[in-house]
């Protein structure tokens, strides 16, 4: 559960920023996530997971990037073949290889939805004077997988008025993730 929280809040915030602080990714994930909502008759809006990484290339690739990019336990450019193997019964509290986490589904499909709704029907603009988005730092947790943020970031939201009424998120469309 502590990873969860941990790692799924980071993840969360980064791709929030990396996708809201890029005008040209903030478009792009935009119009990829309002062709994943399809209405019924009753006005029901239902957004389909499963369609995300076949349909949303650069949403997914925002996700991919952001769950991988702080890989903050490599060394340098990659591993040298002269380097030694740590023995493999080293410490791996959310599996590997064949064992890993079933939960990283669930939050892929968390924070995705997390996302896509923040795109479909929010404005987000940092509440500073210039109206920068600013590089924020970061800051590692001893037990986390993601950094968080070091530096406050106030933001203001307001509500879009192309998206209302209720939405269903679903995977009918089979295949999630991975």
């Amino acid at each position: 559960m502590i990873a969860s929280l941990t790692n799924s809040m980071g993840t969360a915030f980064w791709m929030v920023y990396h996708v809201f602080s890029d005008p040209i990714v903030l478009e792009e994930c935009r119009a990829e996530a309002e062709k994943l909502v399809q209405l019924d008759d009753n006005g029901v809006q239902t957004i389909d997971l499963a369609k995300i990484r076949s349909s949303c290339p650069v949403l997914f690739s925002t996700w991919a990037g952001d769950s991988v990019i702080y890989a903050h336990w490599r060394r340098g450019e990659g591993v040298s073949p002269d380097e030694k193997r740590k023995t493999p019964f080293t410490f791996r509290p959310f599996g590997g290889g064949t064992v890993l986490c079933p939960g990283r589904h669930f939050v892929t499909a968390g924070v995705l939805s997390f996302v896509i709704l923040l795109l479909l029907r929010f404005d987000l603009k940092p509440a500073i004077k210039d109206g920068r988005w600013l590089e924020l730092r970061k800051k590692m947790s001893m037990t986390a997988a993601m950094p968080v943020p070091k530096d406050e970031m106030p933001v203001k939201l307001a509500p879009r008025n192309t998206q209302k009424g209720p939405v269903n998120i679903s995977t009918i469309g089979g295949k999630l993730f991975y």
